[in-house]
């Protein structure tokens, strides 16, 4: 097969620049597909090798196709990253990068060989060309991924999570909280800490970036609970695959609740060293503590049951449409929660919600005094109008109740810190 006159000058145009601006919008996991068959090309022709110049041909015409739209596909994967639109990891760096792994360098070599080859036909300027902004568009994609917003992280995870989603799990974990009724708080915790053992002993966070033993050592009081299982051997090994873990996962009373975008960006950066089983379990693990999560709050009284009530109140659509800046979003808002529970203000509202006719009351005078902050701005009438609406249970008196903030001690504390 010849290359034509036309396909030749579309090549020395590039082939991102002659897109098709009415062309059907890319899918980043498509562009991931098309990286991984230029590598496949180039691996299958660099171990079976032929010198039959028609069957070469066909195959240097075939490789130009594919570059030219990986690279096409490149150019709106940056500009979207830039955006802080998506994020998906390939299987190829550019020569460029920094990799411990031997992969990209066999492929630029088999590309350079491949060249070499084809050094005296007319397709060597063309495939130079293709191959040249392919290695220029990857370095480029490599460095916009590290200075992007790390919320393409989360998101990247979230959609990953979605597809590796196992109903056979959330089968399997209610059937064992039948057949461990009645659950109690010390059974959750033992279920917790037998999720993370499993998932640990898999291997999924062994590609994480190695702690110091001052860490490894902070994490064994720790891992020396009661609500161990019994045939728990703490080993050396155990302590720094946990101190891993807790490079992605932080420790809120009983819970271990994964930090997204750190959980992310060591998928996405590792993604070529996982077998598809321990990719599962990456997932599967998350899934696990959601659901013995979900066991733990159901106390009212609970900590974490609190903390999900403001969180719901907090996404309903009536308060995300008058939020005055695009920064107070629900990662925002996790965080301050953090940060309000660990004060003495975030103690004192615990002590109060303990007092079941005062919680519609405190719930409107946190808001109230969010209110006051400036993070949320709208009337007390309509905001208490829309959160009614939203919500059924809410008290009647709920937009009194959020003018009285001020009546409440943990308001300054809100206050001061949104300022």
């Amino acid at each position: 097969m010849n290359i034509t006159k036309e396909e030749i000058e579309e090549s020395l145009l590039g082939g991102a620049q002659v897109a098709d601006p009415g062309a059907s919008p890319y899918h980043p996991t498509d562009l991931s597909d098309k990286i991984f068959d230029i590598n496949v090309l180039v691996c299958n022709y660099t171990q079976n090798p032929t010198k039959r110049k028609e069957t070469r041909s066909d195959m240097v015409h075939s490789l130009i196709n594919m570059l030219t739209k990986a690279n096409r596909d490149l150019t709106f994967y940056i500009q979207d990253l830039k955006q802080s639109k998506c994020i998906e990891p390939f299987c190829l760096s550019s020569k460029q990068a920094d990799d411990d792994g031997a992969d990209h360098q066999l492929f630029w070599s088999f590309i350079d060989k491949l060249c070499e080859e084809i050094r005296d036909e007319e397709a060597y300027q063309i495939l130079k060309r293709q191959i040249a902004q392919f290695n220029s568009l990857l370095a480029e994609a490599e460095n916009t991924k590290v200075h992007c917003n790390p919320i393409v992280f989360k998101e990247f995870y979230m959609r990953k999570k979605k597809e590796k989603f196992d109903e056979n799990l959330v089968r399997r974990f209610h059937k064992k909280l039948f057949e461990y009724q009645p659950i109690s708080e010390d059974k959750l915790r033992e279920m917790q800490w037998e999720a993370v053992i499993k998932a640990l002993n898999m291997g999924i966070l062994d590609f994480a970036r190695k702690p110091s033993m001052q860490v490894v050592e902070e994490v064994s009081p720790e891992l020396t609970t009661k609500d161990m299982p019994c045939d728990f051997e703490l080993t050396d090994q155990f302590k720094r695959r946990y101190a891993k873990f807790r490079q992605f996962a932080e420790k809120r009373g009983d819970m271990l609740v994964f930090n997204y975008v750190n959980y992310g960006q060591y998928i996405v950066n590792n993604r070529k060293k996982f077998d598809e089983k321990q990719f599962q379990v990456i997932f599967n693990l998350d899934m696990e503590l959601s659901l013995i999560h979900k066991e733990m709050v159901r106390g009212e009284n609970n900590y974490f049951a609190i903390v999900k009530e403001l969180t719901d109140l907090y996404q309903m659509k009536c308060i995300k449409q008058v939020r005055t800046d695009q920064k107070y979003d629900e990662d925002w808002f996790e965080n301050f929660l953090n940060r309000f529970f660990d004060s003495e203000a975030g103690r004192t509202f615990v002590l109060l919600w303990r007092h079941e006719r005062k919680r519609s009351k405190l719930k409107a005078a946190f808001i109230g005094s969010l209110r006051a902050a400036r993070v949320i701005e709208d009337s007390y009438a309509n905001l208490g109008r829309n959160i009614m609406k939203a919500d059924w249970r809410t008290n009647k008196n709920f937009s009194t109740y959020m003018s009285e903030w001020a009546d409440y001690p943990f308001s300054t504390w809100i206050i001061d810190e949104v300022g």
